[in-house]
């Protein structure tokens, strides 16, 4: 029995779980150090602190019945157990972060990984969840005990990936506690502090740079926990390492589907945007377009209509609706829009990863007009794939031009497409995937 128990704690000290924890005490008083203004700013922290120690406490008392099934045999070979907490299950038709985790879902299922996805609101939300059952996804929903099932269920897991910021930093401790075989992901989506140190800079809203602050903390504390990050560009992967040089980052962007065959130039008419507006870039981003850029659009083609396509949208952002402003809200096939419109807009003024709107629309071969903030992180280039402007005036001229000149249209949209298919289709995707989770893996063993 004595001997059982050495090799049960020899395990556990072997574990990914426990060389994490070593990590984390040290990298603790880093990020939170003790009196600071942060550490007395995420009060939770504390709860947090005595959840992980006591989950651990936990494991070393009932060891045997935590990692019984670890003793049983060997690790599934070939059929890696895979665990995905996100915030809600991919609503891929209404988010570009849920978008990319549907497109990366089906992908890893098509390389053969059993994936459980655990959404953190527990709902079963119709249709995508029968989506996902279709391709042999498991999806947790409904009266779901998380830390028992994670407790009879977390030894097997040979990866998790937590998504978004405040599902990590929820169910970390209990990862941490019960998969300890996992190799642990943080999907960090987009970085919400660069997000909401822009907003503030153009807003001059203190509480939104206080909200900076404090997802910042949260973020950097996140990935420290985490054996591997990852993020959605390379810009936000070096913003990481400046702050911790001695992460483990890769990147994986959107995934979008490329049209074979673009409508003409001459067939189509009027401008878009698309995006939910549970998000607020979004919402900030048509009232700027639509005060300070659309008017003097409207001055030179007047019969252009502007359509405001996506989820959510406010009573505010639907009482635009007028004749040259169609607010159409939730759509499910956005493809009429994409291929009848005549230009993209995407007047962002603050943001942070990659744009999936402006992937998919240049995936459409649907030119698109956006700002710095938009093209970040994808790699356009001026009067090459895209047109980029800030300031109204030329944001206007922009797409005046691209509206009304058809060589330049036909230029973008082709190498719109082009680009999209080059570095971001599930052709190109899918082989670095594979490649990089074969990786982890030979490494993690």
């Amino acid at each position: 029995m004595e001997r059982e128990k050495e090799a049960i704690l020899n395990h556990i000290y072997n574990s990914h779980g426990w060389k994490a924890l070593i990590v984390y005490y040290k990298l603790r008083e880093k990020i939170f150090p003790v009196n600071s203004r942060r550490r007395r700013a995420a009060k939770f922290v504390r709860n947090f602190t005595w959840k992980i120690c006591g989950r651990w406490r936990q494991i070393g008392t009932n060891a045997v019945d935590a990692i019984g099934s670890i003793l049983e045999g060997p690790p599934l070979k070939g059929k890696n157990r895979m665990l995905v907490i996100d915030r809600f299950v991919p609503t891929y038709d209404k988010d570009s972060g849920s978008l990319r985790m549907y497109s990366f879902l089906k992908i890893l299922k098509e390389l053969d990984y059993r994936i459980t996805l655990l959404p953190d609101d527990l709902q079963k939300r119709k249709p995508y969840v029968d989506d996902l059952q279709k391709i042999g996804i498991e999806v947790l929903y409904g009266n779901l005990d998380v830390e028992k099932y994670l407790g009879r269920m977390g030894a097997l897991f040979t990866f998790v990936i937590l998504s978004r910021p405040e599902q990590v930093f929820k169910y970390i401790s209990l990862i941490r506690a019960y998969a300890i075989n996992s190799i642990v992901i943080y999907d960090t989506v987009d970085l919400h502090w660069l997000r909401f140190e822009r907003a503030a800079a153009v807003s001059g809203d203190k509480e939104l740079l206080n909200k900076a602050r404090y997802f910042k903390s949260m973020e950097l504390f996140n990935a420290s926990c985490s054996d591997i990050v990852f993020t959605i560009t390379k810009d936000e992967k070096e913003f990481l390492l400046k702050e911790l040089p001695n992460l483990k980052i890769d990147v994986i962007p959107n995934i979008h589907d490329v049209i074979k065959e673009v409508k003409p130039f001459e067939t189509r008419k009027d401008i878009m945007f698309i995006g939910g507006f549970l998000h607020h870039p979004n919402e900030d981003g048509v009232f700027f377009f639509v005060k300070e850029i659309f008017p003097r659009v409207k001055e030179k083609i007047p019969d252009i209509k502007f359509f405001i396509v996506g989820s959510d949208p406010s009573d505010a952002i639907s009482k635009l609706d007028s004749k040259n402003i169609k607010v159409t809200g939730y759509v499910r096939d956005v493809t009429p829009y994409f291929e009848n419109c005549r230009i993209f807009v995407s007047p962002l003024r603050f943001g942070a990863g990659m744009k999936g709107k402006i992937g998919q629309s240049m995936a459409y071969g649907l030119p698109v007009v956006t700002t710095t903030v938009g093209a970040e992180g994808i790699g356009l280039v001026d009067g090459e794939n895209a047109l980029i402007a800030d300031e109204p005036g030329q944001f206007s001229n922009s797409i005046i031009r691209l509206y009304t000149e058809k060589n330049l249209w036909d230029k973008i949209s082709s190498k719109s497409i082009e680009h999209i298919r080059s570095n971001y289709s599930q052709e190109v995707i899918a082989p670095k995937i594979a490649e990089l989770f074969n990786s982890i893996n030979f490494q993690g063993r």
